[in-house]
């Protein structure tokens, strides 16, 4: 009963703030590479009681090898379906006729986009393997003419270095199509007196002239259009570098990028080809601006789990070694495998918006108002209150925010309830800056506080997590500093 009086004085103290919505975030349809079509995603979308809808088809599954010198001409390049085959504004119109049939449910367009790719070992060696291809991250907010210009391996053309003075040597060719057209013109055709031997010499001149013109003109087109590539497939591993340059230009367009799945590895023999990703957590810690990762499915054993990758990040971030706080959220990561209701009911993102909109929507993700809820009871499961205060009286703070400049012992809040009302046992785990200070076994619905009487002048982050039977909560974290701190960020 007292627990039922503290969750109902919880439910009034914030009934003012900002609304739950329920995200599906990671689905391709069958435009591209899923199983389902647009309208049957929705539908079964709307009918799991999801609030909103993060489509992320693939912008461009486009793979090509090439044999040197000519490796835009003598190439073999495999295509599959994606956006870019289909049309982005033809894709983006369906979109539209989507949110018509579909009023109800927000429904936010992004992509799925694997930025670069690269070969090992080659034909001579009959040992083949294309690296990266499942290196994935999502991409929401962009317009379809920005998602169109990203920087990716996978779109032809659309990592070659801005045009430099240095690039007039790959003109070079020219000077080979010249020599062949002036050998051409200085070998005269040959006379009616011509000896057998000088008409010979002749048809070997003019072989030479067309060997030199056919070089020159192949060249000259494998080298167009003459510019720098600052990624290629045939130079081996990249880093972390092409992924920034596709964070850098998607923030630099008011967009977001999560990582898909880091933890995930991909090992696959087609035909000669083996097909080989590693995992990106070291991609994580070395990439900047990025808004976050997908905790579930891929995402929780090294990154997410206390004490792991993404506390480091977060550690980093309160320190100011990191200018931007990484986020939470849950990707489905479905295509084509699987029934996408038992994929709906497994795992979902709970934003809290102001305004139940798109532009509501990637705000909350933007900010870091929301959790995730994976499990067989995910749709059940209501996180009431997970909020930070002083203890007299301040107003309280929520998840993605910071409690600035806070006197006297900090007050963490939490409090949960399930739809269906069913009592359920569950711990639960309060983490600040990566360590569990605190272990609860409740019963849901409950409401609990507690008093942090060991925290110091440092800036710091407590995060929460609540497992049960079918369970597994991860909040987004709320920051904290005191009087005597700030929160300084490079």
């Amino acid at each position: 009963m007292m627990a039922m009086i503290a969750l109902a004085a919880a439910n009034a103290a914030r009934a003012e703030e900002p609304h739950q919505v329920a995200l599906a975030i990671q689905i391709s349809s069958a435009k591209t590479d899923g199983r389902y079509p647009l309208e049957q995603i929705a539908r079964l979308t709307q009918d799991a009681g999801f609030d909103g809808l993060l489509l992320t088809d693939r912008d461009s599954m486009r793979w090509e090898y090439g044999l040197w010198p000519l490796r835009r001409i003598a190439r073999k390049v495999v295509q599959q379906e994606s956006i870019a085959t289909y049309g982005w504004q033809r894709y983006f119109n369906d979109i539209e006729r989507l949110r018509g049939q579909f009023p109800r449910l927000i429904i936010s367009p992004g992509v799925e986009t694997a930025p670069f790719y690269y070969w090992s070992g080659g034909l001579k060696e009959r040992r083949l393997a294309l690296h990266n291809t499942q290196a994935h991250m999502l991409v929401f907010g962009l317009s379809p003419g920005a998602l169109e210009k990203l920087p990716v391996m996978t779109r032809f053309g659309a990592v070659y270095a801005p045009w430099h003075a240095s690039d007039l040597l790959r003109l070079w060719p020219l000077v080979l199509i010249g020599a062949g057209l002036a050998l051409m013109w200085a070998t005269q055709p040959p006379g009616f007196m011509w000896k057998p031997s000088q008409i010979k010499r002749h048809k070997k001149q003019r072989r030479v002239a067309w060997l030199v013109l056919t070089a020159g003109v192949l060249i000259s087109i494998n080298n167009f259009p003459f510019r720098a590539s600052r990624f290629d497939p045939y130079h081996g591993d990249a880093g972390v570098a092409p992924y920034q340059e596709v964070i850098d230009q998607v923030r630099q367009q008011q967009g977001l990028i999560f990582w898909a799945h880091p933890e995930a590895a991909y090992s696959l023999t087609s035909g000669r080809v083996h097909l080989q990703t590693d995992s990106q957590v070291g991609y994580l810690e070395q990439a900047r601006g990025y808004a976050g990762y997908c905790v579930f499915y891929e995402g929780y054993t090294s990154i997410g789990r206390p004490g792991g990758v993404w506390d480091k990040l977060l550690q980093e971030y309160v320190s100011g070694r990191r200018q931007d706080p990484v986020w939470a959220i849950g990707g489905l990561a479905f295509d084509y495998d699987g029934r996408l209701e038992q994929r709906l009911a497994d795992l979902r993102t709970v934003a809290f918006v102001e305004k139940r909109d798109e532009a509501g929507i990637l705000d909350a993700l933007r900010n870091g108002r929301m959790y995730v809820i994976r499990g067989n009871a995910s749709a059940q499961f209501v996180l009431d209150d997970f909020s930070l205060s002083n203890g007299v009286g301040q107003t309280r703070t929520a998840m993605g925010q910071t409690a600035d400049r806070m006197n006297g012992t900090p007050l963490v809040r939490v409090a949960a309830h399930f739809r269906d009302g069913q009592p359920r046992p569950v711990k639960v785990f309060l983490i600040k800056d990566g360590r569990k200070i605190a272990v609860w076994d409740k019963e849901i619905p409950f409401a609990l506080t507690f008093e942090d009487r060991h925290a110091d002048a440092a800036p710091a982050y407590y995060r929460l997590e609540i497992t049960g039977a079918g369970l597994h909560v991860v909040s987004n974290p709320i920051f904290f500093v005191t009087n005597q701190h700030e929160l300084h960020t490079n």
